[in-house]
């Protein structure tokens, strides 16, 4: 996949719905934290939207863009993933949190 702007605009609206509507749960990490919040929604001079994050030691907002890109493959592929009305692999232990929590551009 080639990250253009309207590609990692697509992503990144993806995640921010399903974080707003409490979907999902990301880790309770320092790191998946800044991930999360690293990404800034940019106006270019031009009036295009723009997604970008500073690069750190760490990435480039890595942990943000590997959850956009496996929301965009979910909902392109069947429910396969599904057992009895269950989501196989949702965390169910402590140390989990809301992915609404961090800020998200």
């Amino acid at each position: 996949m080639t990250f253009t702007a309207a590609v990692k605009e697509d992503l990144a609206y993806r995640v921010r719905r399903r974080m707003e509507q409490r979907l999902d749960l990301i880790p309770d990490a320092p790191q998946i934290a800044r991930a999360f919040g690293g990404v800034k929604k940019l106006t270019t001079l031009a009036g295009n939207t723009r997604f970008d994050a500073e690069r750190t030691e760490q990435g480039h907002a890595d942990a943000f863009w590997a959850k956009a890109l496996a929301d965009l493959a979910a909902e392109e592929q069947p429910a396969s993933h599904l057992r009895e009305g269950v989501i196989v692999g949702t965390p169910r232990a402590a140390g989990w949190m809301p992915a609404a929590l961090p800020a998200v551009f």
